[in-house]
């Protein structure tokens, strides 16, 4: 008998591997048989060694006499869809997706089923169909975060809120670098005296 997994479905995406059977369990979980396209497989794969820490991490690609596979670091499961989801969680999947953009990488399949949840929050997965020269225009213009915000549902006023936190955090290290640094400079010359 042939199992397949519950969240890979060639029928209705054809981009996918397609679990053609099931093979047994490992150390990890289930292991399945699959087929897919060669051309995803390395596009998947540029994502992931471009994105670096934003997305699982690339352990291997490999290539058989009748296959090819990508390994990544395991991340979670599936989301199977966004419904229910607290705002916090929805905020953080698409401040994730803005992440992406901003590295360069249009995922250009964004759907829950690609999102994983795991001990280290959220995760974005399947790259087959990414760009990875996307110039993003932005929130307000971009069609793939557009998209994403509508289908979460988030307004643009959240994220931008969430991206001005990340930035204000980022910028207060800098700062505080930036005035160690010149304390560093100023007290040799004895100007911080009284």
């Amino acid at each position: 008998m042939s199992r397949r997994p519950p969240l890979i479905d060639a029928s209705s995406d054809p981009v996918h591997l397609n679990a053609t059977s099931f093979i047994g369990t490992g150390g990890f979980g289930r292991v399945f048989k699959a087929q897919g396209r060669e051309r995803e497989l390395k596009n998947e794969a540029k994502a992931y060694m471009r994105l670096g820490k934003l997305a699982g991490r690339l352990t291997g690609v490999f290539r058989g006499v009748s296959f090819s596979l990508i390994v990544l670091s395991y991340k979670g499961h599936s989301l199977a869809s966004f419904d229910g989801l607290a705002k916090f969680t929805r905020l953080s999947i698409a401040l994730q997706l803005y992440r992406l953009h901003r590295a360069g990488v249009k995922v250009n399949d964004m759907k829950a089923e690609h999102v994983l949840h795991g001990r280290s929050g959220y995760c974005l997965i399947d790259f087959s169909v990414a760009k990875t020269n996307h110039l993003c225009p932005g929130i307000s213009r971009c069609s793939e975060l557009i998209e994403t915000m509508n289908d979460l549902p988030i307004s643009k006023d959240w994220l931008l809120v969430k991206i001005a936190q990340e930035f204000s955090n980022i910028f207060q290290g800098a700062f505080w670098i930036f005035v160690v640094a010149l304390v560093s400079v100023i007290a040799p010359l004895g100007l911080l005296q009284k």
